[in-house]
């Protein structure tokens, strides 16, 4: 078990916040933090004012700007083969075991004291498994890695789409189909990431089934250690007990319907918003004539005026097209004012909006995908629907029934919603499960 008063536990991540699986690091951070543990995060790039998380030194000490800026230029050129990748594949090449990456002593050279434990997350430009092994050696601390990012399973790629080369040791790599030196590299650095891992007894952690499966599947972890640490959701900033007036706040009528979908970024292929499209087509020649003017369709994310000629095309909905809301409390407004959120995602780890939907007593429709793989959290008339993937059909039917139910019905799947991320996702139940590591 974590013991508060003798455990020093180290993140390391890329980024301290920037994107979901940031985010969602950052949030098992704090959740340790409360818990009374002493907690250092080591990043490449630090954006919070967190004391307690260190940049790492700079790797170029030379005054002249213009000298730095052709060093590092060179030193990413040398190393970086993703612009040679095919398809819709995210391989990112600075995690590769051949990269040039920053010594370990300058992660050392940070630290406020000797860690006990070591989690690490996305460590793209920072450390792979070479310089994590050493590290973990140095100081006889284990290391987990989150398994938020589909990075720790594969030899490069953060998004699988539909490969099951991690299961192999990446052999034949389809990212580079057409270049076989490639994917002999690739293959060479995936080895190497396995043997490190088996060597240092490496574990993962994890949120849900899907993770769990894929861990289960992977030739890194399969025999690994692997623990649930849940998602980790500030369930008092994301609440249901400001339903009563989000409507009003979001600027929406008392009696709408309203249908919530977004992502960090809109179109991301792997976020599938086509697919709710396609689903709202089908939602319109369903519904009743009555219930149509009722319905409003709020998205929010990057990039979301990008889909405004797509939106022209679509039945006519009220629409509300939000930008990205970096704000969480404007978020959970978002949440508790809707009365769905949907998630179209194809490619997901889960997403967190998932995780916070539920926690502010707002039911999810979705593809069985991350977060929705199996009715751990989304079960099908009591915490929302789920369909299977790609089925926009599918989709439209779970936003329906979700449309049809009477007043006694939304406050049943509201609070089932609340109680469940309560038990099951909040940073509560991650504090509990870290206090039995």
């Amino acid at each position: 078990m974590l013991d508060p008063n003798t455990s020093r536990i180290l993140f390391l991540s890329t980024y301290d916040k920037d994107g979901g699986a940031a985010a969602c690091f950052m949030g098992y951070a704090l959740a340790l933090r409360e818990a009374g543990c002493e907690v250092a995060m080591v990043v490449k790039y630090k954006t919070t004012d967190y004391s307690w998380v260190y940049p790492i030194a700079p790797a170029y000490s030379t005054s002249n700007r213009l000298v730095r800026f052709c060093q590092k230029h060179f030193c990413k050129t040398k190393r970086d083969i993703s612009r040679e990748q095919q398809g819709d594949y995210v391989f990112f090449y600075q995690e590769n075991e051949f990269s040039v990456l920053p010594p370990i002593e300058r992660i050392i050279s940070v630290l406020p004291w000797n860690p006990t434990l070591i989690f690490s997350s996305m460590t793209c430009e920072l450390a792979n498994t070479t310089s994590l092994l050493t590290l973990s050696k140095s100081f006889h601390a284990p290391i987990y890695f989150d398994a938020y990012d589909m990075n720790v399973f594969t030899g490069g790629c953060h998004v699988l789409w539909g490969c099951d080369g991690f299961k192999n040791r990446c052999s034949k790599c389809p990212a580079f189909a057409s270049k076989p030196e490639r994917q002999q590299e690739v293959e060479k650095s995936f080895a190497i990431k396995v043997k490190n891992i088996h060597d240092g007894g490496m574990g993962i952690l994890y949120a849900g089934p899907y993770l769990l499966a894929l861990a289960n599947e992977s030739a890194c972890y399969k025999d690994m250690p692997k623990f649930d640490i849940g998602m980790c959701i500030d369930t008092d900033l994301f609440t249901n007990k400001n339903r009563d007036i989000a409507k009003r706040i979001m600027g929406l009528p008392e009696d709408a319907i309203v249908i919530f979908t977004g992502s960090e970024n809109v179109v991301n292929k792997r976020k599938g918003v086509q697919y709710f499209f396609d689903a709202l087509s089908v939602l319109w020649n369903a519904l009743p004539e009555s219930q149509r003017p009722k319905v409003y369709v709020m998205l929010a994310g990057k990039n979301v005026e990008k889909t405004q000629e797509k939106l022209k095309n679509l039945p006519p909905f009220h629409y509300h097209c939000i930008p990205y809301i970096s704000d969480n409390r404007l978020l959970s407004l978002a949440y508790q004012a809707s009365d769905m959120f949907v998630c179209p995602s194809i490619d997901d780890a889960g997403p967190m909006m998932v995780a916070e939907s539920l926690a502010c007593g707002t039911p999810v429709v979705g593809f069985k995908m991350g977060l929705l793989y199996e009715p751990w959290y989304v079960k099908d008339g009591e915490t929302g629907y789920v369909v299977e993937l790609k089925d926009a059909v599918g989709l439209a039917n779970g936003m329906l029934q979700l449309i049809l139910m009477d007043n006694q019905q939304r406050s049943y799947i509201t609070a089932q919603c609340r109680d469940l991320a309560l038990q099951k996702l909040s940073r509560l139940y991650t504090i509990q499960q870290l206090k039995n590591f």
